[in-house]
């Protein structure tokens, strides 16, 4: 499992922006990130079945950048999956939660047919909520 500390997954991408500023995006804020020495590690998300690009950040602590991004880069929500593996979408845009069940590590088989799913490469897992 990835998780024992409380983590966030969120995005910076946007399907309104291009290809290439998506990619310029996602660069800058990593390389912000990392000079601010937050805990992070970079995966793939598939959100509503579009894939995007991912940063998985680790620890309560870091919440409020989490909101920050996301609501610097118009994100819908973001994942909040808490010390106990259960998990939320979090509205940047009204301050809405939702529960979403657990997060489960999956095949990959089956993690691809799903609209929403996580791929953890340094860990060659698959995760998803259920």
């Amino acid at each position: 499992m990835i998780t024992k500390p409380d983590c966030y997954i969120f995005s910076v991408q946007s399907t309104s922006r291009t290809f290439g500023d998506n990619v310029l995006i996602h660069g800058s804020v990593k390389k912000f990130l990392t000079t601010i020495e937050a805990p992070f590690t970079v995966v793939t998300g598939h959100y509503k079945g579009i894939e995007e690009q991912s940063f998985l950040i680790v620890g309560q602590s870091h919440k409020d950048l989490v909101e920050r991004l996301c609501k610097q880069y118009s994100q819908e929500a973001y994942l909040h999956i808490h010390s106990d593996n259960t998990a939320e979408l979090v509205y940047t845009s009204f301050s809405k939660t939702e529960k979403v069940g657990k997060l489960v590590e999956v095949s990959e088989s089956e993690a691809t047919k799903l609209d929403n799913y996580t791929f953890v490469p340094n860990l060659n897992r698959f995760y998803t909520t259920k």
